[in-house]
């Protein structure tokens, strides 16, 4: 990793990496029994980080960082072996990250729960991303780790299995991961449908107020106009002008029955606010585009007379 990242010294990152986990030996050589127990019940909640807190109340890397620094290794190492289990930040040096990314590609030392799985590919999207690291380069890294671990164990006269065992190993770890990231796939799915239903119940909920609040704009404007036809009348009423009201007369109830339209037209849209998967909305928006509407249903209502009809209209449409 450090040579594909072009890093200055990369026998620094080597160092790191033969030392971030020194802690762990810690625990295993002075509590072994303690320390047992909390790979147990890692096993089960994935974090074997809170389960060292709990038992033992320092984690491993920790304890990694206070032996590097007794140690007195240089700053930048003690500080990746200690930073090696946090994701970091922007600001994160490049030998942390390169040490951060190398843990997370190792194998686990538990069995990893599917939250942990995915808490891992999206440690090693964002760290591989920070140092510039694609995939290609993740896979070119990767891919001889196995071949390459082998010989080093070799070198320093440790028995780690055969090549078979280890491969064997490795793709079990490998159909773990691949079930567990299918698991998450569907819950995923899941949650993602959930979420959609909510939404869109959310949102046609958000329409319906939108839409009555905007029919009872249609109806008190309605309600009003025939209030003010009707102040109309009584007014001429009042001054006794018959000649002139009935002069008049055409327009109020003209006036009058263009209200009445809008207040069929409104009490209709109403009746039909249960059916909003049908209804077109504003923009792609979760607003009603109402004022169409509202214009398409007095046009069809045009044609029909509402209100009062007068006695000589009634007797022409008789003799006609």
């Amino acid at each position: 990793l450090a040579i594909e990242c072009n890093y200055q010294s990369p026998e620094e990152a080597f160092t790191c990496g033969l030392l971030y986990d020194v802690g762990t030996l810690y625990f295993i050589h002075h509590y072994p029994e303690i320390f047992g127990n909390v790979l147990k019940k890692a096993e089960k909640s994935g974090n074997i980080i809170d389960e060292e807190k709990m038992a033992l109340g320092i984690s491993h890397p920790e304890v990694s960082h206070l032996i590097a620094e007794k140690w007195r290794l240089p700053e930048d190492i003690v500080l990746a072996i200690a930073n090696h289990y946090t994701c970091g930040h922007g600001n994160s040096k490049i030998l942390d990250d390169i040490v951060r990314l190398a843990v997370a590609l190792n194998r686990d030392m538990i069995t990893p729960t599917d939250q942990y799985i995915e808490d891992k590919i999206t440690k090693i999207s964002i760290i591989s991303e920070r140092i510039g690291l694609n995939a290609e380069k993740l896979d070119k890294v990767s891919s001889p780790v196995i071949k390459e671990t082998l010989e080093f164990a070799e070198l320093i006269d440790i028995n780690i299995g055969d090549f078979e065992t280890i491969l064997t190993r490795a793709n079990q770890e490998i159909f773990k991961t691949y079930m567990s990231i299918q698991k998450l796939f569907k819950q995923r799915q899941e949650l993602t449908g959930r979420i959609l239903h909510e939404e869109r119940e959310r949102g046609l909920l958000e329409a319906k107020q939108v839409a009555v609040s905007t029919l009872a704009h249609y109806i008190n404007n309605a309600s009003m106009q025939i209030s003010g036809q009707s102040q109309i009348i009584r007014m001429f009423l009042k001054r006794k002008s018959p000649e002139e009201l009935v002069a008049r007369l055409p327009d109020i109830l003209n006036n009058i029955d263009e209200a009445i339209r809008k207040t069929v037209a409104v009490l209709e849209e109403i009746s039909d606010l249960n059916m909003l998967d049908d209804m077109e909305y504003f923009d792609k928006s979760r607003i009603l585009n109402i004022d169409k509407r509202i214009k398409s249903r007095l046009d069809k209502l045009t044609e029909k007379t509402y209100g009062i009809v007068l006695p000589e209209e009634a007797e022409l449409d008789k003799d006609n």
